[in-house]
């Protein structure tokens, strides 16, 4: 959107409309509206329409105020990050050892993929307002609002906030975790009046009805499947195709006969992605569509040509700030990613580097990583917490919020004792209805799963919030979102896995550039960026790495110790060549000085030829003397490259 620009003074400063004019212009680019991941629907209207509308109806708003500070701390992170990493040189710092063990460690993710691509992620299409449809069908009943089908209308699920929105419907720009009135301003206005947006009130009782009858089918393919959502559904068909003695080759007829059994038996259309692995799965399940499938074949061609052409936004786990991190560097996707992977490894943390790296060449594999605990919502061993969050129109009162407290608790409750988990740490996340986030945490000497428990717990905390929101003169205790999340689990059984975790933890307490999720603020305000209501609303604010690491980084992390020890050495080298360059350059001042009081008769002047032949002798001393040094450091960068390969070779380890 373009705005007009505000004269300023004579003296050159900017006006204060100018100024908040800049900010509202930047703070457009993080509304959870203007930049989902989901693709343009074909006869959508332009994006700039759409994003001036948004902007219009939000400025001035809560919500929009409290991106325009967010968006103000990120440029401050972003600026820290850059000085950073000009005053280090960035990469050029970086020595060929250093830079040999980044490759290896690249190399090594890409040799993990699968061999086959068996893996499938189903997703739903518009699963909500897939369940209107279904339940006509189902009825006998037309899907249609005074006499025309629902599919030719834009339609949405939910008033006050978009549960979701049919195809139709987001050709105007329409999306999930949407204000209902922005939706409906944005169909009105770019329209010009002649369409109106149809809302549909929701029943998630129906919608986990048609999702267990979804799940019932799919687990003749894969009686192990994982879900963790209503509308998503991760696949292996490894053994399905050894069974049946169909080959791999037949995995896309597998999957074509699976959603073709889904639409018939449950009205629900569903698509596909078939990949090496569940996460690349679940990227290519949003290429085609609805009712589509996308194979990716196994392959590092295959799998490499296929990551060079992904926006790096596209990938599970980079949310909007994330991607504008990326961008202030001047990376888009992920060709740009693997290209600039040396300077990855300076501008971020070693956790959030790693994660890029894989990203960069789809480097997924491996147990652990094909769950979807790989992007926020695991079980198994992997899992490091469960939360539930609820949005709804604000509350003050008491009961109120205790009544949608109770809620989030027996969801989660119900969940934990599904999954056999038990927690000690319980975290209550609060959002204001100034968009103002609160998260505190209490740990508790046993475990716990069930309702009334975490609620006891969770209740105190939302209390202990509420004392503290009403002692400020600045804020107002209207409550938009409660989130609960339990962790610190029971352990059954060996530990193991937490090798890497608590390497990164100790790496981020050692400090560093970069940003993290890791950095989960307690006892004080939180920047929050989360816009969800139930199951299909994305988590579209994700700052970088929401993924849990998977088990298997555990065997890189000698790797990648290496790589960082290696270049800490480099830099102490550098540091200490730096010192005797100096102090040689201070004796040679001093020399110089005195030769000028010597030849001069004490009183520190040479003629000009007399100078001229004195630096060229130290000029000559000085050039000996570092040919020497130099060829004193190759032989150590030899040895050092040599050392490297014996490292990752598991040769010397732990020496």
């Amino acid at each position: 959107m373009n705005h007009p620009s505000s004269s300023g003074s004579g003296d050159g400063e900017k006006s204060k409309d100018s100024v908040e004019v800049d900010a509202t212009t930047r703070a457009s680019n993080l509304l959870v509206y203007g930049s989902g991941k989901g693709n343009q629907q074909q006869g959508s209207f332009p994006k700039e329409d759409i994003s001036a509308i948004i902007l219009r109806c939000s400025s001035g708003s809560d919500y929009f105020r409290q991106q325009v500070v967010k968006d103000e701390k990120s440029n401050e992170r972003i600026e820290e990050m850059k000085m950073k990493f000009e005053k280090e040189g960035g990469s050029s710092r970086l020595g060929s050892a250093a830079k040999t063990g980044i490759d290896l460690l690249v190399d090594k993710y890409r040799r993990s993929r699968p061999r086959e691509s068996n893996k499938v992620v189903i997703d739903m299409d518009s699963f909500y307002y897939s369940c209107a449809l279904a339940r006509h069908k189902e009825e006998g009943t037309q899907p249609s609002h005074q006499g025309v089908h629902l599919n030719q209308m834009p339609v949405v699920v939910g008033g006050g906030m978009i549960l979701t929105s049919n195809y139709e419907a987001r050709k105007y720009g329409v999306r999930s975790a949407m204000a209902g009135f922005i939706a409906d301003k944005l169909v009105a206005e770019l329209s010009k009046g002649k369409v109106k947006l149809l809302h549909l009130k929701s029943d998630h009782k129906y919608y986990a009805e048609k999702s267990a009858q979804v799940r019932s089918i799919l687990e003749e393919y894969d009686p192990n499947l994982k879900q963790y959502s209503l509308d998503e559904f991760y696949i292996d068909l490894t053994a399905h195709l050894a069974k049946s003695g169909d080959g791999s080759g037949d995995v896309q007829e597998v999957v074509s006969k699976m959603r073709a059994r889904v639409l018939e038996e449950c009205f629900l259309s569903c698509s596909a992605g078939i990949a090496p692995s569940s996460v690349l799965a679940k990227i290519c399940s949003d290429l085609n569509k609805p009712d589509g499938q996308y194979h990716l074949p196994p392959g590092d061609d295959s799998i490499m040509d296929f990551m060079r052409q992904l926006d790096c936004r596209k990938v599970p786990g980079v949310g909007r700030v994330s991607q504008k991190f990326l961008a202030a560097f001047g990376i888009e996707n992920c060709a740009e990613l693997y290209a600039r992977r040396y300077d990855i490894f300076k501008i971020f943390k070693e956790k959030t580097a790693g994660f890029l790296l894989r990203a960069s060449v789809g480097g997924w594999g491996g147990e652990d990583e094909d769950s979807a605990a790989s992007f926020g919502a695991g079980e198994d061993q992997g899992q490091k917490g469960i939360s539930i969050e609820r949005t709804f129109n604000p509350v003050w009162k008491r009961e109120d919020v205790s009544s949608q407290l109770e809620r989030v608790c027996e969801r989660l409750g119900q969940n934990m004792a599904r999954k056999g988990l038990r927690g000690r740490r319980i975290t209550a996340k609060v959002k204001l209805a100034s968009y103002v986030v609160f998260s505190r945490s209490k740990t508790g000497r046993v475990h716990m799963n069930e309702k009334e428990e975490i609620f006891k717990v969770a209740d105190e905390l939302v209390e202990r919030v509420r004392k503290e929101v009403e002692a400020r003169d600045d804020l107002e205790f209207k409550i938009r979102l409660l989130g609960v999340r339990v962790d610190e689990f029971e352990v059954k059984g060996g530990g193991g896995g937490g090798s890497i975790e608590k390497f990164f933890k100790k790496v981020e307490e050692e400090g560093g550039g970069g940003v993290g999720r890791g950095e989960e603020v307690r006892g004080g305000e939180e920047d929050d960026d989360e816009e969800e209501e139930d199951d299909e609303v994305e988590d579209d604010e994700e700052v970088m790495l929401s993924l849990s690491q998977s088990q298997q980084d555990s065997e890189h992390v000698d790797d990648w110790k290496f790589a960082k020890a290696l270049q800490v050495r480099y830099d102490e080298e550098q540091k200490q060549f730096e010192r005797m360059k100096e102090r040689e350059r201070e004796r040679e001042q001093e020399d110089t000085s005195k030769s000028r009081k010597e030849l001069g008769g004490g009183k520190g002047k040479l003629t000009d030829e007399e100078l001229a032949r004195r630096l060229q002798k130290e000029e000559e001393l000085w050039d000996r003397g570092r040919k020497r040094k130099d060829k004193t450091a190759k032989g150590g960068e030899v040895k050092k490259q040599k050392t490297i390969f014996d490292m990752m070779n598991g040769k010397g380890k732990g020496k």
